[in-house]
């Protein structure tokens, strides 16, 4: 078994464990989404499910599937086929069955950003370049309509 990181184990919980709050939780119990995954980690030198195996060992449940075994097996791992709430889902968003995952107002999300520094460093640059380009469409849109302006007033 591969030694696993405690802090990359924790940051594989914190996204993918049981109890995490973002929509990719137990994503690794959805056999399309493992199967896709694995298929990846041909150039890896370490497994993907060793690792989490030793995560686990640390302290960092994170579940994978195992083809209908393990903590997985009773969790929703197929989009259903019927969808409403006679068939027993759900009458809209989600394909799949059983419990949503919880969603976040956007002001708790960024209530959230001081906990995670790379998200919130990302989050400030996507801010910066969002003004950065108003403010240079602005001075386009400025230089045409003064471009325009001066060739109609020398014309008269």
């Amino acid at each position: 078994m591969p030694l696993a990181a405690a802090e990359c184990c924790q940051t594989i919980y914190n996204s993918y464990g049981a109890n995490s709050t973002l929509s990719t939780r137990n994503c690794f119990c959805v056999p399309d989404y493992w199967t896709d995954l694995t298929a990846k980690q041909t150039l890896g030198r370490v497994r993907l499910s060793s690792y989490l195996d030793s995560c686990k060992a640390l302290g960092y449940p994170v579940y994978y599937y195992q083809a209908g075994t393990g903590p997985c097996s009773g969790m929703p791992a197929t989009p259903s086929s019927g969808g409403g709430a006679a068939a027993g889902g759900r009458t809209g968003g989600s394909k799949y069955k059983g419990t949503p995952l919880s969603k976040r107002s956007f002001g708790q999300w960024l209530r959230d950003l001081g906990d995670d520094g790379l998200l919130l460093v990302s989050f400030m640059v996507a801010v910066v370049a969002a003004v950065g380009g108003a403010l240079m469409l602005w001075s386009f849109v400025y230089d045409l309509y003064a471009s325009l302006s001066s060739k109609a007033r020398k014309q008269m």
